[in-house]
This record gives C-alpha cells, sequence and structure tokens, in this order.
C-alpha cells in the first residue's frame, strides 16, 4: 500500500479498537491500540500464543510503523498476555460483534440457521475453560461468543448469548441448540426475538421426551388400529404426517435418513413449552464395512417446519463443529492455548474468530483455497494481509 492506504488503513484499525477502555492502571508503555492490534495481525498471520505475538512484532516493526506508533517499542509477551486477561470481555465482544454487523450490512439473511454450542478448551488443563458460540451457517461466520465456567454452565451462558445475538435482526432466523440447551428459557429468548428454533430433545427433559417418544410409537403402529389412537388414511399412515428422506454415499459410508413431523402437539400442551409448532423425528442408519447402526433422535421446533427443512437445518447445525471448532483446534490450536488467568481465555478467543472471519471474508489468492493457504500467504506476502486488514 501507499502511504494514503497506510494512513486509510491506521484509521480502520483506530476506528475498530480506539474506543476500547484500557483495563490498565496509570503506568502504561504502550497503547491499548497496538497491543491489539498486533495481535489480530499476528493470529492472522500464523501466530498461536503470546510469545508468538512478541515475536511476530519485532520481526515486522517496520512494517507496522507504517501505521501504528511504535515510539515505545513492541510490546514483551508478558504485556500481551497481562492486557488480554484484564481486558473487558464485553466491550471486546462488542467491537468483534460491531464488525460482524459491519460485514454483514447490518443484517442476516432471512432463513440462515444460527447454530449455538459449546466446546471446551483443554489446554488450561484442570481449569478447563468452556466457550459458547454462535454460528452463522449461511454466513460461514462466527457471530458472538460467551464464556461458561464450566460444561454444565452452557445452559446459564446461552441467555447471556442469545442477548448479544439480538443485536442483529434474527427475523426469520431459526436458531438450532444441541439437548443441554432444550430449555424453557433459552426457547422463550429465541421466539421473543422473532426467531424459530429447533432443538434436540433427550432425557434431560424427561416427561417430555417420554410423551414425544410415545407420539412416534403411534406412528410406529399405525397398521394397529387396536394400539394406534390417531386417525388413519386407507393405507394405514397417520393422516397428516410428512415424511422426508435423503440417502448419500460418502468415503464407503451409506447413510439413509428419515425425518417424520409429528402430529397432535395437543398432547404434549400440558408441558407448556414456549411457541411449541411441531416436533421431528430423525431416524439415521448408517452402513459401513458390514456393519449397520440405526439411532433415532427427537426435536422441537417453534416453526411449522417442513420434514424436508428439518433434515437439512438438522444437518446444517454441525457445521458449527466442522467449520468453526475443527478449524479453531488444527488451524489455530485453540485446543492446546494454556492460557487461563483472568479474562484471557475469552478475549484470546474472540481474537482468533476475528481473525478467522477475515480470513473467511478476504479474497481467495491464486492457486489458493484453503483457510490454512490463506494464513501462511498473510506471513509471507505483506500485500494480502493487508487485503485481509482492510476488511476491519
Amino acid at each position: 500500500m501507499d502511504a494514503p492506504q497506510m494512513q486509510s488503513l491506521g484509521q480502520s484499525v483506530r476506528d475498530s479498537f480506539g474506543d476500547l477502555p484500557d483495563p490498565r492502571g496509570a503506568q502504561r508503555r504502550h497503547p491499548l491500540l497496538n497491543i491489539v492490534t498486533i495481535a489480530l495481525i499476528a493470529v492472522i498471520a500464523g501466530a498461536d500464543d503470546c510469545t508468538e505475538f512478541e515475536q511476530y512484532g519485532l520481526a515486522r516493526r517496520a512494517w507496522l510503523e507504517t501505521f501504528l506508533d511504535l515510539s515505545q517499542g513492541i510490546p514483551s509477551h508478558d504485556t500481551f498476555s497481562r492486557t488480554f486477561s484484564l481486558l473487558d470481555p464485553t466491550h471486546w465482544q462488542s467491537c468483534f460483534v460491531d464488525w460482524v454487523r459491519f460485514a454483514l450490512g447490518g443484517q442476516l439473511e432471512p432463513g440462515d440457521t444460527i447454530a449455538l454450542d459449546g466446546k471446551c478448551l483443554r489446554g488450561a488443563g484442570e481449569q478447563a475453560v468452556y466457550l459458547v458460540n454462535a454460528w452463522s451457517t449461511a454466513q460461514g461466520l462466527c457471530l458472538a461468543q460467551t464464556q461458561a465456567a464450566e460444561k454444565s454452565d452452557e445452559i446459564t451462558a446461552l441467555p447471556v448469548l442469545l442477548e448479544t445475538l439480538s443485536l442483529f435482526d434474527l427475523q426469520g432466523c431459526t436458531v438450532t441448540v444441541d439437548a443441554m440447551g432444550t430449555q424453557r428459557e433459552v426457547a422463550r429468548s429465541i421466539v421473543a426475538g422473532q426467531a424459530d428454533y429447533l432443538m434436540a430433545l433427550k432425557d434431560n427433559q424427561l416427561s417430555l421426551a417420554e410423551d414425544v417418544r410415545w407420539l412416534f410409537t403411534q406412528y410406529r403402529d399405525a397398521g394397529r388400529p387396536d394400539r394406534c389412537r390417531f386417525a388413519q388414511d386407507a393405507r394405514g399412515q397417520l393422516r397428516g404426517l410428512e415424511h422426508a428422506e435423503t440417502r448419500a454415499t460418502q468415503h464407503g459410508r451409506e447413510e439413509h435418513r428419515q425425518a417424520w413431523i409429528i402430529p397432535d402437539r395437543a398432547y404434549l400442551a400440558p408441558h407448556a413449552w414456549p411457541g411449541l409448532q411441531a416436533v421431528v423425528c430423525l431416524q439415521s442408519q448408517r452402513m459401513m464395512r458390514g456393519k449397520t447402526t440405526l439411532e433415532q433422535r427427537f426435536f422441537l421446533s417453534s416453526a411449522s417446519i417442513t420434514a424436508q427443512s428439518a433434515l437439512e437445518r438438522i444437518r446444517v447445525h454441525w457445521e458449527v463443529e466442522n467449520k468453526l471448532h475443527w478449524v479453531l483446534d488444527v488451524l489455530f490450536k485453540e485446543d492446546r492455548h494454556r492460557a487461563r488467568i483472568g479474562n484471557g481465555p475469552a478475549n484470546l478467543g474472540v481474537l482468533r474468530q476475528l481473525a478467522l472471519n477475515l480470513l473467511r471474508r478476504a479474497p481467495h489468492p491464486p492457486k489458493i483455497t484453503s483457510l490454512k493457504g490463506k494464513r501462511k500467504r498473510a506471513a509471507w506476502d505483506t500485500s494480502f494481509l493487508e487485503q485481509v486488514l482492510a476488511l476491519l
């Protein structure tokens, strides 16, 4: 970039991080803007921890000085670590969400599926850290994150995450949640945000799960009038029971997935589940190396969902594992990170997600099609790195 473009980059950095409150005391050698900016650029270019942030800054100081005031030098790894442990996660998350809203033009696509799921940072040892993320399957971006004290605290972390998501227009979107998050308060929050939910149902909601299984038993016994309480058509099938299925063969595995929309919500009315409109039964049959496995799962929906839509949304929910959590663990080595002090784990998690979102939005350089390739190119090619940063 020429001088005016570097000035523009510096302004983008100030616009993104300039209003962050500095949590440190009066003795501040390095501006907070420098610390946050160098850390972000270092992560984009391949650095994985605070020691590498410092090493990157030392190696790239001449270039960094074109848009940052480095008259006090490059912060030490201890300074990076201490600052991120003290940084207010609410304000830091706000910077992240503001960028996502800017990148999306202020709104999500109608019909988007927002997958909520937690992951564990095991590198912190006995003080393992749990983060709960929101993933947009249509945009391929992480939208927000919150920290849970432990695995069971994901239940209390989800309402906090949904409050952050309320900054987006969720109308017309479907929020998918695994069984741990299938709670009345979560369902109520999603409906209040004018979105729909699709929630996995297991025995943490025991009486509701038992009644849903009973409903499906009625479907299974549809050919036996003495056992089935529902009206049947001439073929012995339940009236109004919608069905869809898919078949796929990949890597030597055959999979047959079927979904049914179960009728008679009136039977479930005593449970007073907020906004419930449909119950889904998903049956997955997998055949591999001569072995066949069969699994049944149940889901609650606040929308009058079709069986085909249920199949699609349940499948894309797992993109949060494959396209976010797996990438963070493999490409950014998140699961090995040993940060455990104060707000450090959550704040560094947001830092990695911002770097990942920027890399996903950046154009692919010639002959590079992977995120790993983009990250390496950012380390090798300053001009490409500048293109990534221009997205701030």
